[in-house]
């Protein structure tokens, strides 16, 4: 007899990745360990991004259609679920996952059953034993109300739709079969070959924090559930094994359970082993903690890419209020970033532009508060993306705050334009109560500039110098910065890369997209503030002529003199330590003062060092080749929130050394002079 067909869809973004669909593959695990659905039902999971005709038309008569929806698949699942039901009017399609899934508000899920005719049903909550007990009721002809968790189109409904009993938040995660362990992810491998290039993971599930901007912040699903963790190292032995290079964890704050070292120790240990896996991404726990460093410091020692969140999102207490986010002291934060410091951890302040009860006064405060002269510490800064389920999206908070917003293309980086599929959208708050449209902007290009010149290091040890040795305002240079580069006479390249950020808000107010394109890299799509930083590294010597001379007006403004001499050779320091396409890497710079030593004792905490007559030697090193491609440059070198300079191997002051192994370029001497 043959078997009913289900077929259960979790796209990934419109990006280069695609990752083992972990919510998926427990949804199948689960359903074909019991004994009814496997004899009955053949289910197979879908994963690539195409035409969604395509995908419709390889269907082979199906029963169910199944969907892991968020952000950034929403609007492809839609689509293949309306061609889908054209075509096969009898299918039962079924929506769920955090965006759409945990929601249960009554007048949510009713625009929701209305916009959307062709979704039959809605799971919520933990939907691996709703599915199931759905797909034996369909066998069974039960009626829909006998299984919990679910909202269901209904006709004889005054709201078109009836929710039943409550969902389910609290069942033992180990009840669910490993699609890693069992062979489903065996043959999806098998299946799709190096369009893989890493796995969902997941070693708990629930968050204790109730973020108003977040799906996982709910009330219900607020207990710290977990996975066995013999599992987990089985787990992490099959991904090391298959030669997983990325891995992904899933959790809503991995580094809460204290197990959480030992897990980060097995990881390490694999890739020592075996060299797999190479990359650990996590959500790290929102109360940054010892715990969570000392978890970090594990994977940064074992040589496993994982960067540490402080996850801040705001320095003003009336936002971090407003979206239930005060759990982390001033105090605390400061103490992390230092002993991330000590402990060689990467770690990065996140903060989101557009959240409520933010000014620009307070969000550009906050920015200045994360621009740390510790150089593993960086800052990412988001767009408040308004997020279907969360409290934040609701009509009452939207009134409260007075969001104006704009709904576009999803904003994700260093991708080509989709070719075959849907495009994803996302609404961005672009103006609050409290910071109108006009303040937004002026954030938004701020917030761009200072990632692009500062996180992205192009100005980050010039600044540095000038900040601990003449007590610049970073706001105040940054604002001027601004303003002056308007002139695109004078500051052609800088006008460029402004001009670039404000193209990209004009996008945004006219609902296109979030991202900008550039002729030179084949049109991949960028944040502003990345195509801030290519458009000067594209043309580095007139960038760094230009920035010398914006530093002496904005110096002469202050009434600040300084040596001239010394500020060249901070210059030339910040010069040899940047990347780019465009030039050899050098082995070693001669400089006339201790500028290696003095940045290496700043930047080590160390302000008493003072700059003095003394000729060193800097020997750089670089793991990446230069290729002369700003396309690969940019796919190598461009990560969330960081952007690595060229290490500075050694320094000494060995002069028999200069002759022979030293090069120098003609932007340190030729600065030009106001």
């Amino acid at each position: 007899m043959k078997k009913n067909k289900v077929y259960l869809y979790q796209f990934h973004a419109p990006s280069s990745k695609n990752l083992l669909p972990l919510a998926a593959g427990l949804i199948v695990s689960y359903a074909k360990s019991i004994p009814k659905i496997s004899d009955n039902y053949d289910l197979e999971i879908k994963v690539l991004r195409e035409d969604p005709i395509k995908i419709v038309n390889s269907q082979d008569n199906p029963d169910v259609l199944g969907f892991s929806v968020y952000s950034w698949n929403f609007q492809q699942s839609l689509r293949v679920a309306q061609l889908s039901k054209e075509k096969h009017p009898g299918v039962l399609v079924v929506f769920g996952g955090p965006m759409i899934g945990l929601s249960i508000r009554e007048d949510e899920l009713e625009v929701f059953f209305s916009k959307y005719p062709f979704i039959d049903m809605v799971v919520h909550g933990m939907g691996e034993w709703t599915f199931a007990d759905m797909l034996v009721a369909r066998l069974e002809q039960r009626n829909w109300e006998s299984i919990a968790g679910i909202s269901y189109r209904n006709s004889k409904s005054k709201l078109g739709f009836t929710s039943t009993a409550s969902a389910i938040f609290n069942k033992d995660l180990d009840q669910l079969p490993s699609p890693f362990l069992d062979g489903t992810f065996d043959e999806i491998l098998d299946k799709y070959g190096d369009d893989i290039t890493g796995a969902l993971w997941e070693t708990n599930r629930g968050c204790p924090f109730k973020c108003t901007f977040c799906v996982q912040g709910d009330d219900i699903f607020n207990k710290v559930l977990v996975f066995d963790t013999d599992r987990l190292n089985d787990e992490l032995e099959w991904m090391s094994r298959r030669k997983i290079e990325y891995i992904f964890a899933t959790d809503a704050n991995f580094g809460i359970k204290r197990r959480d070292i030992q897990i980060a120790e097995k990881v390490a240990n694999l890739k020592i082993e075996t060299g797999y896996p190479k990359f650990l991404m996590v959500n790290w726990l929102k109360n940054s903690s010892k715990k969570v460093l000392d978890t970090a410091d594990v994977l940064s020692t074992g040589n496993i890419y994982s960067r540490m969140t402080l996850s801040r999102q705001s320095f003003n207490d009336n936002t971090l209020e407003a979206v239930k986010r005060k759990n982390i002291k001033l105090s605390a934060y400061d103490e992390m970033k230092q002993e991330a410091t000590i402990k060689n951890v990467a770690s990065y302040t996140e903060l989101i532009l557009g959240l409520p009860g933010e000014t620009y006064e307070s969000f550009i405060k906050g920015i200045v508060i994360s621009m740390d002269k510790y150089p593993n510490h960086v800052f990412v800064i988001y767009l408040c993306r308004l997020l279907a389920g969360t409290e934040m999206s609701t009509t009452a908070d939207r009134k409260k705050y007075q969001y104006q917003t704009r709904t576009c293309n999803v904003g994700f980086g260093r991708y080509k334009s989709i070719e075959n599929g849907v495009d994803e959208l996302e609404e961005i708050i672009i103006g609050t109560s409290t910071m109108p449209i006009p303040q937004w902007r002026q954030a938004h290009v701020f917030a761009n500039m200072t990632l692009a010149l500062y996180n992205f290091r192009l100005a980050f040890y010039i600044l540095n110098y000038l900040k601990h040795n003449y007590e610049i305002s970073y706001s105040d240079f940054f604002e001027y910065l601004i303003k002056v580069s308007k002139d695109s006479k004078k500051f052609s390249i800088l006008n460029q890369a402004i001009r670039s950020i404000y193209d990209c808000q004009q996008s945004i107010l006219d609902e296109t997209s979030s991202l900008v394109s550039l002729p030179f890299t084949k049109n991949l799509l960028f944040e502003p503030n990345e195509s801030a930083l290519l458009i000067l590294l594209n043309e580095v010597d007139t960038f760094y002529n230009e920035l010398w001379i914006l530093i002496n007006k904005y110096l002469t403004t202050k009434d600040i003199i300084v040596d001239e001499a010394v500020l060249k050779e901070i210059f030339k320091y910040q010069v040899a330590v940047i990347p780019t396409w465009k030039k050899s890497s050098q082995s070693n710079v001669l400089f006339k003062f201790n500028i290696p030593q003095y940045f290496h004792a700043l930047c080590s905490g160390d302000n008493d060092i003072l700059i003095e007559k003394q000729i060193s030697i800097m020997e750089l090193e670089d793991e990446l080749d230069y290729t002369d491609d700003p396309v690969e440059f940019s796919q190598k070198r461009l990560t969330i929130a960081t952007f690595r300079t060229q290490s500075v191997k050694s320094f000494s002051t060995k002069m028999e050394t200069y002759h022979s192994h030293t090069s120098e370029s003609s932007i340190y001497e030729n600065l030009d002079l106001i």
